[in-house]
This record gives structure tokens, sequence and C-alpha cells, in this order.
């Protein structure tokens, strides 16, 4: 038996009866992301969003993301008094960690997608045909609104704009 193994225009046979083909090696290339790992993994998502994030990334959040903490308390449905109330090493509630966690997904996934973390921002803030002429910001309010702005990125790379 033999395979046709094609590499930039030159095509080689090979006969398989004298190699064993089942022979598994190493890749070429490697595949690995620089984004957090655990935003790829819904089950470590989960159970620190169950454990609940502290008040410190909130704030280092709020602020790698130009967000001020007065928007971030509005659209995660709490007070900027509540979040006051906190220590920075205080978890805060599994809702409230799971929709920072998912703005944060949100967040590290536009930066690596636009060219730079001030691209992404201005993208953020601008009102867009294909989200009925709203600026992405204003979807960050609900779970379902960090999803379908983190799937328009998505659509984005893919080049699909609309």
């Amino acid at each position: 038996m033999l395979l046709k193994i094609s590499k930039m225009k030159k095509s080689k046979f090979i006969d398989t009866e004298e190699q064993d083909i089942s022979v598994v090696s190493e890749p070429q290339i490697s595949y690995h992301t620089t984004a957090n790992p655990n935003f790829y993994n819904p089950y470590k998502m989960i159970d620190t969003a169950r454990s609940g994030v502290s008040k410190k990334k909130l704030l280092e959040l709020s602020y790698s993301t130009n967000i001020d903490i007065v928007e971030m308390a509005k659209m995660l449905h709490v007070s900027v008094r509540t979040i006051q109330r906190y220590s920075d090493n205080d978890k805060l509630d599994t809702h409230i960690s799971e929709h920072i966690l998912m703005i944060e997904k949100l967040y590290q996934k536009g930066n690596s997608t636009f060219d730079s973390p001030n691209g992404f921002h201005n993208w953020m803030n601008t009102e867009l045909f294909a989200l009925n002429f709203q600026k992405p910001i204003s979807f960050l309010d609900t779970l379902s609104g960090v999803e379908l702005v983190y799937n328009k990125i998505g659509q984005f790379e893919h080049g699909i704009f609309a």
C-alpha cells in the first residue's frame, strides 16, 4: 500500500508496508495560549466562582479595564458602599464572582484579539451596527450580555463583522 504525502508542491510516496505508520511523534508546532488557562476550563471557572473572588481581584479588574469602580458596581448590580465594606482579601458572593470572571475572560479575549488594549477599549465604547447600534460595554451588566459581546469578538476574529 502506498500513501501520498504532499508538502509544499513536492509529492513523495511512502511504502507503508516497510514503515510502521502508527508511531506517534511530537507536533511540529506548539499549541498554547497566553491567556489564563482557567478561562478555557469551565470547571475551574465554576470552582473559582463558588469559592469567591477577592475584592482585590475586582479592583485589579477595574484598573486593567479602565472601568471605574462606580461603573463596575453598576454592572455587577451591587452598591459601591457594599464593595467598600469588604477588605481586600474578603471573598465576594458567587454570582458577583462569576460575573467578574466572565468580564475578565471577555477582556482577555478582547485585548488579545485587538492590536492593543486601547484599541479594544475604543471598540467597547463604540456604537456597533452588529449590536443594534449600542456600545458593547453597555451589555456587561448581564451574563448573557457578556456572552453576547464575547461571541461578537469571536466573530470579529473570523472576519464576520455584522
